[in-house]
Protein backbone atom coordinates (compact mmCIF):
# COMPACT_ATOMS: atom_id res chain seq x y z
CA UNK A 1 0.00 0.00 0.00
CA UNK A 2 1.47 3.25 -1.47
CA UNK A 3 2.18 5.90 1.28
CA UNK A 4 0.00 9.00 1.21
CA UNK A 5 2.51 12.58 1.61
CA UNK A 6 0.18 13.35 4.97
CA UNK A 7 1.02 10.25 6.63
CA UNK A 8 4.51 10.31 5.90
CA UNK A 9 4.53 13.49 7.70
CA UNK A 10 2.64 12.59 10.59
CA UNK A 11 5.09 9.52 11.01
CA UNK A 12 7.74 11.88 10.53
CA UNK A 13 6.29 14.64 13.01
CA UNK A 14 5.86 12.06 15.87
CA UNK A 15 9.31 10.52 15.63
CA UNK A 16 11.23 13.99 15.43
CA UNK A 17 9.02 14.73 18.34
CA UNK A 18 10.08 11.22 20.31
CA UNK A 19 13.75 11.76 19.31
CA UNK A 20 14.66 14.85 19.60
CA UNK A 21 17.07 16.29 17.79
CA UNK A 22 17.44 13.49 15.37
CA UNK A 23 15.22 14.33 11.67
CA UNK A 24 13.74 11.51 10.12
CA UNK A 25 15.71 10.97 6.43
CA UNK A 26 13.07 8.14 4.90
CA UNK A 27 10.08 6.75 6.29
CA UNK A 28 7.93 3.22 4.22
CA UNK A 29 4.88 1.54 5.78
CA UNK A 30 6.15 -2.33 5.75
CA UNK A 31 3.18 -4.24 7.32
CA UNK A 32 -0.59 -2.76 7.60
CA UNK A 33 -3.03 -5.41 9.64
CA UNK A 34 -5.75 -6.39 11.62
CA UNK A 35 -4.60 -8.11 15.14
CA UNK A 36 -7.61 -8.53 17.49
CA UNK A 37 -9.58 -6.59 15.51
CA UNK A 38 -7.30 -3.78 16.02
CA UNK A 39 -5.35 -2.39 13.01
CA UNK A 40 -1.85 -1.61 12.93
CA UNK A 41 0.83 -0.12 10.93
CA UNK A 42 4.28 -0.96 11.11
CA UNK A 43 6.84 1.64 9.45
CA UNK A 44 10.57 1.85 8.64
CA UNK A 45 11.82 4.95 9.41
CA UNK A 46 15.29 6.17 9.47
CA UNK A 47 16.86 9.17 10.61
CA UNK A 48 20.13 11.10 10.99
CA UNK A 49 21.31 9.24 13.75
CA UNK A 50 19.36 5.76 14.01
CA UNK A 51 16.72 3.62 12.49
CA UNK A 52 13.45 2.30 13.94
CA UNK A 53 10.24 0.63 14.08
CA UNK A 54 7.19 2.57 14.45
CA UNK A 55 3.89 0.66 14.95
CA UNK A 56 0.28 2.70 15.57
CA UNK A 57 -2.31 2.13 17.74
CA UNK A 58 -0.94 2.96 20.43
CA UNK A 59 1.73 4.88 18.69
CA UNK A 60 5.36 3.94 19.76
CA UNK A 61 9.03 3.51 18.25
CA UNK A 62 11.68 0.45 18.65
CA UNK A 63 14.92 0.80 17.94
CA UNK A 64 16.04 -1.76 15.11
CA UNK A 65 19.22 -2.29 16.65
CA UNK A 66 16.89 -4.06 19.69
CA UNK A 67 14.64 -5.23 17.61
CA UNK A 68 15.90 -6.95 14.31
CA UNK A 69 12.86 -7.07 12.10
CA UNK A 70 9.44 -5.47 11.68
CA UNK A 71 7.52 -8.73 12.47
CA UNK A 72 9.31 -8.99 15.83
CA UNK A 73 8.32 -5.04 16.94
CA UNK A 74 4.52 -6.14 16.38
CA UNK A 75 4.32 -8.70 18.17
CA UNK A 76 6.07 -7.68 21.18
CA UNK A 77 3.72 -4.07 21.16
CA UNK A 78 0.56 -6.07 20.71
CA UNK A 79 1.76 -8.41 23.44
CA UNK A 80 1.83 -5.28 25.61
CA UNK A 81 -1.59 -3.78 24.43
CA UNK A 82 -2.68 -6.96 25.35
CA UNK A 83 -1.19 -7.36 28.79
CA UNK A 84 -2.09 -3.80 29.55
CA UNK A 85 -6.00 -4.27 28.39
CA UNK A 86 -5.79 -7.69 30.99
CA UNK A 87 -4.97 -5.34 33.58
CA UNK A 88 -7.30 -3.28 33.25
CA UNK A 89 -10.07 -5.12 32.92
CA UNK A 90 -12.33 -2.44 34.93
CA UNK A 91 -11.73 0.31 31.83
CA UNK A 92 -14.07 0.68 29.35
CA UNK A 93 -13.00 -0.83 26.01
CA UNK A 94 -14.26 2.47 23.83
CA UNK A 95 -12.79 5.86 23.57
CA UNK A 96 -13.18 8.61 25.89
CA UNK A 97 -16.44 10.34 24.37
CA UNK A 98 -18.10 6.77 24.56
CA UNK A 99 -17.31 6.55 28.25
CA UNK A 100 -18.21 10.07 28.67
CA UNK A 101 -21.81 8.65 27.82
CA UNK A 102 -22.26 6.16 30.70
CA UNK A 103 -20.00 7.62 32.65
CA UNK A 104 -21.34 6.74 36.39
CA UNK A 105 -22.42 3.53 35.04
CA UNK A 106 -18.42 2.95 34.40
CA UNK A 107 -17.58 3.56 38.01
CA UNK A 108 -20.18 0.92 39.56
CA UNK A 109 -18.56 -1.56 37.29
CA UNK A 110 -15.40 -0.46 38.94
CA UNK A 111 -16.68 -1.62 42.34
CA UNK A 112 -17.74 -4.46 40.71
CA UNK A 113 -14.43 -5.89 39.54
CA UNK A 114 -12.70 -4.61 42.94
CA UNK A 115 -15.28 -6.81 44.85
CA UNK A 116 -14.34 -9.54 42.70
CA UNK A 117 -10.33 -9.14 42.94
CA UNK A 118 -10.84 -9.70 46.57
CA UNK A 119 -13.55 -12.08 47.05
CA UNK A 120 -12.82 -15.88 48.05
CA UNK A 121 -15.83 -16.97 49.25
CA UNK A 122 -19.69 -17.73 47.88
CA UNK A 123 -20.89 -14.80 49.41
CA UNK A 124 -18.28 -12.63 48.19
CA UNK A 125 -19.00 -13.59 44.66
CA UNK A 126 -22.78 -12.84 44.95
CA UNK A 127 -21.81 -9.52 46.18
CA UNK A 128 -20.01 -8.95 42.60
CA UNK A 129 -23.66 -9.57 41.22
CA UNK A 130 -24.94 -6.63 43.87
CA UNK A 131 -22.10 -4.58 42.32
CA UNK A 132 -23.17 -5.39 38.97
CA UNK A 133 -26.81 -4.69 39.22
CA UNK A 134 -26.07 -1.38 41.15
CA UNK A 135 -24.03 -0.33 37.79
CA UNK A 136 -26.86 -1.15 35.51
CA UNK A 137 -29.03 0.87 37.28
CA UNK A 138 -26.81 3.72 37.11
CA UNK A 139 -27.01 3.02 33.70
CA UNK A 140 -30.95 3.41 33.72
CA UNK A 141 -30.33 6.56 35.54
CA UNK A 142 -28.55 8.36 32.73
CA UNK A 143 -30.60 7.00 30.20
CA UNK A 144 -33.85 8.69 32.13
CA UNK A 145 -31.53 11.94 31.53
CA UNK A 146 -30.71 11.59 28.24
CA UNK A 147 -33.49 10.51 26.56
CA UNK A 148 -35.79 13.62 25.50
CA UNK A 149 -39.26 14.08 27.76
CA UNK A 150 -41.30 13.97 24.77
CA UNK A 151 -40.42 10.23 24.15
CA UNK A 152 -41.10 9.33 27.40
CA UNK A 153 -45.33 8.38 27.49
CA UNK A 154 -45.14 6.99 31.12
CA UNK A 155 -41.93 7.37 32.96
CA UNK A 156 -40.90 3.77 34.76
CA UNK A 157 -39.42 3.78 38.48
CA UNK A 158 -36.00 5.20 38.41
CA UNK A 159 -34.30 1.83 39.18
CA UNK A 160 -36.37 -0.14 36.48
CA UNK A 161 -33.20 -1.05 33.99
CA UNK A 162 -34.95 -3.56 31.80
CA UNK A 163 -37.83 -0.74 31.06
CA UNK A 164 -35.41 2.24 31.03
CA UNK A 165 -33.03 0.36 28.13
CA UNK A 166 -36.15 -0.65 26.30
CA UNK A 167 -37.49 3.28 25.99
CA UNK A 168 -33.32 3.98 24.86
CA UNK A 169 -33.42 1.02 22.76
CA UNK A 170 -36.02 2.26 20.81
CA UNK A 171 -34.71 5.52 20.75
CA UNK A 172 -31.20 4.95 19.78
CA UNK A 173 -31.44 2.19 17.44
CA UNK A 174 -34.26 0.52 14.64
CA UNK A 175 -34.43 -2.92 13.46
CA UNK A 176 -32.04 -5.79 14.46
CA UNK A 177 -29.47 -3.35 16.60
CA UNK A 178 -32.60 -2.42 18.36
CA UNK A 179 -33.74 -5.74 19.33
CA UNK A 180 -29.93 -6.22 20.13
CA UNK A 181 -29.96 -3.84 22.61
CA UNK A 182 -33.67 -5.07 24.34
CA UNK A 183 -32.09 -8.60 24.77
CA UNK A 184 -28.61 -8.03 26.09
CA UNK A 185 -30.06 -5.54 28.70
CA UNK A 186 -33.02 -8.35 29.53
CA UNK A 187 -30.36 -10.84 30.17
CA UNK A 188 -27.62 -9.00 31.82
CA UNK A 189 -29.83 -7.86 34.48
CA UNK A 190 -31.53 -11.19 34.99
CA UNK A 191 -27.28 -12.58 35.09
CA UNK A 192 -26.94 -10.14 37.98
CA UNK A 193 -29.85 -10.60 40.33
CA UNK A 194 -29.36 -14.04 39.76
CA UNK A 195 -25.67 -14.29 40.88
CA UNK A 196 -26.64 -12.31 43.63
CA UNK A 197 -29.09 -14.68 45.22
CA UNK A 198 -27.42 -17.69 43.86
CA UNK A 199 -25.22 -19.45 47.49
CA UNK A 200 -23.44 -21.40 45.16
CA UNK A 201 -21.53 -18.62 43.17
CA UNK A 202 -18.43 -19.76 41.87
CA UNK A 203 -15.42 -17.64 40.67
CA UNK A 204 -16.68 -18.41 37.44
CA UNK A 205 -20.20 -17.45 37.83
CA UNK A 206 -18.91 -13.89 39.30
CA UNK A 207 -16.89 -13.58 35.63
CA UNK A 208 -19.57 -13.95 33.37
CA UNK A 209 -21.86 -11.73 34.89
CA UNK A 210 -19.08 -9.22 35.10
CA UNK A 211 -18.50 -9.55 31.40
CA UNK A 212 -22.35 -9.35 30.63
CA UNK A 213 -22.13 -5.84 32.33
CA UNK A 214 -19.54 -4.53 30.63
CA UNK A 215 -20.81 -5.69 27.79
CA UNK A 216 -24.11 -4.08 27.70
CA UNK A 217 -22.91 -0.48 29.11
CA UNK A 218 -20.50 -0.81 26.51
CA UNK A 219 -22.97 -0.97 24.06
CA UNK A 220 -24.95 1.16 24.77
CA UNK A 221 -22.25 3.59 25.20
CA UNK A 222 -21.55 3.29 21.71
CA UNK A 223 -25.10 3.50 20.71
CA UNK A 224 -25.55 6.63 22.23
CA UNK A 225 -22.00 7.58 20.42
CA UNK A 226 -22.91 6.57 17.15
CA UNK A 227 -26.54 8.36 17.79
CA UNK A 228 -25.32 11.43 18.65
CA UNK A 229 -22.32 11.54 15.88
CA UNK A 230 -24.47 10.23 13.08
CA UNK A 231 -23.12 8.83 9.80
CA UNK A 232 -19.40 9.67 9.20
CA UNK A 233 -17.64 11.42 6.67
CA UNK A 234 -17.74 10.03 3.35
CA UNK A 235 -15.20 10.73 0.42
CA UNK A 236 -17.13 12.74 -2.28
CA UNK A 237 -15.70 10.56 -5.14
CA UNK A 238 -15.20 7.17 -4.21
CA UNK A 239 -17.47 6.85 -1.00
CA UNK A 240 -14.61 5.60 1.32
CA UNK A 241 -14.68 5.95 5.05
CA UNK A 242 -11.44 6.45 4.92
CA UNK A 243 -11.06 10.08 5.20
CA UNK A 244 -8.11 11.94 7.20
CA UNK A 245 -7.79 15.55 7.69
CA UNK A 246 -4.43 17.15 6.73
CA UNK A 247 -3.13 20.51 7.59
CA UNK A 248 0.10 22.43 8.08
CA UNK A 249 2.03 25.52 8.28
CA UNK A 250 1.26 28.31 5.33
CA UNK A 251 5.10 29.88 3.88
CA UNK A 252 6.79 28.92 7.52
CA UNK A 253 3.93 31.12 9.14
CA UNK A 254 3.08 29.33 12.20
CA UNK A 255 0.18 31.78 12.74
CA UNK A 256 -1.18 30.67 9.41
CA UNK A 257 -2.66 27.20 8.48
CA UNK A 258 -3.73 25.18 5.64
CA UNK A 259 -6.53 22.59 6.23
CA UNK A 260 -7.93 19.93 3.58
CA UNK A 261 -9.77 16.71 4.33
CA UNK A 262 -8.62 13.85 2.25
CA UNK A 263 -9.40 10.55 1.22
CA UNK A 264 -6.96 7.20 2.14
CA UNK A 265 -8.44 5.18 -0.55
CA UNK A 266 -8.40 7.84 -4.12
CA UNK A 267 -6.15 10.30 -2.86
CA UNK A 268 -9.21 12.92 -3.32
CA UNK A 269 -8.48 16.16 -1.68
CA UNK A 270 -11.33 18.58 -0.51
CA UNK A 271 -12.41 21.00 1.65
CA UNK A 272 -9.54 23.09 1.55
CA UNK A 273 -9.36 25.84 3.59
CA UNK A 274 -6.81 28.44 5.11
CA UNK A 275 -7.09 29.81 8.90
CA UNK A 276 -5.21 32.11 10.80
CA UNK A 277 -4.67 33.08 13.81
CA UNK A 278 -6.34 36.04 15.35
CA UNK A 279 -4.84 37.81 18.45
CA UNK A 280 -8.06 40.12 19.37
CA UNK A 281 -10.25 36.52 19.02
CA UNK A 282 -8.13 34.60 20.68
CA UNK A 283 -9.13 31.89 18.28
CA UNK A 284 -7.96 30.40 14.58
CA UNK A 285 -10.34 32.00 12.20
CA UNK A 286 -11.24 30.94 8.81
CA UNK A 287 -9.82 33.07 5.72
CA UNK A 288 -12.91 34.29 3.15
CA UNK A 289 -12.95 31.52 0.68
CA UNK A 290 -11.19 34.09 -2.57
CA UNK A 291 -8.24 34.07 -0.21
CA UNK A 292 -7.87 30.71 0.29
CA UNK A 293 -8.18 30.02 -3.60
CA UNK A 294 -5.39 32.83 -4.02
CA UNK A 295 -2.99 31.02 -1.45
CA UNK A 296 -3.89 27.45 -2.67
CA UNK A 297 -0.30 25.29 -2.87
CA UNK A 298 -0.28 23.75 -6.32
CA UNK A 299 -0.61 20.78 -5.51
CA UNK A 300 -3.81 20.92 -3.83
CA UNK A 301 -6.76 19.97 -5.94
CA UNK A 302 -9.86 22.07 -6.61
CA UNK A 303 -11.65 22.03 -3.18
CA UNK A 304 -15.70 20.98 -3.52
CA UNK A 305 -18.49 22.70 -1.71
CA UNK A 306 -18.52 21.25 1.61
CA UNK A 307 -17.65 21.75 5.02
CA UNK A 308 -15.41 20.51 8.03
CA UNK A 309 -14.34 21.77 11.38
CA UNK A 310 -10.98 22.61 11.22
CA UNK A 311 -8.43 22.13 14.09
CA UNK A 312 -5.10 23.54 14.43
CA UNK A 313 -2.05 21.89 14.89
CA UNK A 314 -1.56 20.95 18.34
Amino acid sequence: MAELEHEVRNITRYVEGQARGEEVTHAERLISTKVLSTSHEVWDVRTTTDRYWVVTNPTNLYSQDEFRSADYALTFHVGIRVRLSERSRSEPQGDEEQESYVAVAWRKYKQAVDAYNGADEAEAYQAVGIHCRESLIALARHVAAALPPETIADAPKASNFKAWSELAAEHLATGRLRSYLKAISDKSWDLAVWLQHYESATPWDAELVLDATSHTIGIFGMAFHRHHKGQPDRCPRCDSYRVDFDNDILDDNPDVQWTQRICAACEHEWDYQIIRWDDEAGKWVEEPPERADALRLPRHSESEDATATTEPIA
